[in-house]
């Protein structure tokens, strides 16, 4: 049974909650296991999840038991829902799927995006057998700036801005069905909120070759990914890893966290990230 949870629920089962954050059998992402987050920074999401409108903190309970909790957020004009905690002790299986039938009459439409560890196998097991789709698979790796320090690259590698704009338009939206298109990254450089975009282009003999983008947040910075005009290059994403890299130390930012393809491993472990977990990605369209 999923029960809306009160502002008592939440003070009663705050440190149960954490204690499942910090097992990644029981827990889901973002991680609190990455060195990064703290146990007062699950406090504060909590509570802001609480108070929000587009977000809510459900209670998993199964024979009269709390067995974790649910803190999950819509984006209403992306029919979209993803969560900030997704932590069940156990009976993980059944929690998915009540979850699911709990949003099919309340976000009709709507994509659930669930995206766990892989050690958290009784959920991606029980993913894999109903009807969802597995969309991303990637290797989470973390760095401490204070423990980085700035290396050399090559290559004419400059900021985005009104001139190179379209160069980066082209290059970026050649995959159509991205979330972070370029209209939307455009809206977010040039927004007030407190999260602060990045987009850096390499090129070579004036030709656009590559691109990264990257966010910083109150927390972090992190990578949300590097483009390529032709195939998978480690030399042009290392110049852009360690450009990017050496940008954020200079803006005094403490630690930043990057998801990566097998192929990519060895360049960002070179550079100083170390390993946290593996990642997966499933998704569930729901339907009237």
């Amino acid at each position: 049974m999923l029960k809306k949870a009160t502002l008592q629920d939440i003070e009663n089962y705050l440190d149960f909650s954490y204690n499942l954050s910090q097992d990644l059998t029981t827990s889901a992402f973002p991680t609190y296991l990455d060195g990064i987050k703290t146990k007062n920074d699950f406090y504060k999401s909590a509570y802001s999840s609480f108070s929000k409108s587009n977000s809510k903190i459900l209670l998993f309970i199964n024979n009269n038991e709390v067995l974790g909790w649910i803190d999950y957020y819509w984006i209403e004009q992306d029919h979209y829902l993803g969560f900030n905690v997704f932590n069940i002790q156990n009976n993980q299986q059944e929690a998915i799927e009540e979850f699911i039938e709990y949003s099919k009459s309340r976000y009709p439409n709507y994509t659930i995006y669930f995206g766990f560890p892989s050690y958290n196998k009784l959920s991606i097991e029980y993913l894999k057998s109903i009807d969802s789709e597995k969309i991303d698979e990637n290797y989470v790796y973390t760095l401490n700036f204070e423990k980085y320090s700035p290396l050399k690259y090559d290559g004419d590698i400059v900021r985005v801005n009104d001139e190179n704009w379209n160069d980066f338009r082209d290059l970026h939206d050649k995959t159509s069905d991205i979330y972070r298109n370029s209209d939307r990254l455009f809206n977010a450089l040039n927004s007030k909120s407190n999260k602060k975009w990045n987009i850096f282009l390499y090129y070579e003999k004036n030709i656009l070759k590559g691109c990264i983008y990257f966010v910083y947040t109150p927390l972090l910075m992190e990578i949300f990914g590097i483009d390529y005009k032709d195939d998978f290059d480690e030399n042009i994403m290392r110049n852009l890893l360690i450009k990017c890299l050496n940008i954020s130390k200079l803006d005094n930012q403490k630690h930043t966290t990057f998801f990566v393809e097998e192929k990519e491993r060895k360049i960002v472990e070179s550079v100083g990230f170390n390993f946290i977990t593996k990642y997966e990605l499933y998704t569930i369209s729901l339907t009237d």
